[in-house]
């Protein structure tokens, strides 16, 4: 894959030399948790998070040497949330956000840590997966994170995930598609997050939240589920503890 023209590293540089300030001076060697918004929420309510000021970072927090920042809504804007993350040091990613089910065995407040991201995304494309081609995050960090979740007491699932850039698209003959593609649920950031992770060799791990339900019935939403709130709230505290060890 040839080298791009642009870079979020060579933009970083133009934005702060006004303040003669060097790439150097705002490097972050750390591991960040990525949350998309409703556990976002969640994050910042926890107890013993304490707010980061950075030149470029704006609105991260910091726990046991973790930055934990709110992510971007689908996988173009996760795509250059992490380059950014990635040309400031950062060295390892985790995605915590909601996924729809697809999959009869999975309900609302289910938990899942992806194995890889079927690819419906234009994003995807870009960096070089095909339509319908798995994008698989690094696996042994993946295996680590899902470990780690069920040492917490949570009971994450070990799943493929389609990715879309279309969630108000996702029709009855997607659904079947995808699901006999080995797909238990449906999300927007994956694909960028695995994508560009694996284009710099870096480890990357997405967990995500079952937020609703798509059945042949029709689509069953759950943001003001009990189980689903609770699911929030016991992955966002089983992540904020395991940040000493990323």
């Amino acid at each position: 894959m040839q080298l791009s023209i642009t870079s979020a590293r060579a933009f970083i540089e133009e934005s702060i030399s006004k303040d003669g300030l060097t790439i150097e001076d705002v490097m972050l060697e750390y591991p960040a948790v990525l949350s998309f918004r409703y556990l976002w929420h969640q994050v910042k309510d926890q107890t013993g998070l304490q707010e980061f000021g950075h030149q470029v970072l704006k609105g991260a927090y910091i726990h046991h040497d973790s930055l934990f920042v709110e992510s971007r809504i689908s996988s173009p804007a996760m795509a250059i949330q992490v380059e950014t993350l990635l040309a400031l040091g950062v060295k390892k990613i985790v995605y915590i956000g909601i996924a729809g089910s697809i999959s009869p065995e999975l309900s609302i407040g289910d938990v899942v840590v992806s194995t890889g991201a079927i690819n419906e995304t234009g994003t995807g494309i870009c960096y070089g997966y095909d339509l319908k081609t798995v994008i698989p995050p690094d696996q042994d960090f993946t295996r680590y994170i899902h470990g780690r979740l069920k040492s917490r007491g949570l009971e994450p699932r070990l799943a493929v995930h389609w990715a879309t850039d279309a969630p108000y698209q996702e029709t009855r003959d997607k659904v079947n598609e995808y699901r006999k593609m080995g797909a238990a649920c449906v999300e927007m950031e994956g694909a960028g997050l695995f994508a560009v992770a694996r284009r710099y060799v870096i480890p990357a791990a997405a967990v995500f939240v079952i937020s609703d339900e798509l059945k042949e019935t029709g689509w069953i939403q759950g943001w003001g589920d009990p189980n689903f709130k609770d699911a929030m709230s016991n992955l966002t505290g089983a992540m904020i503890h395991l940040s000493r060890d990323l």
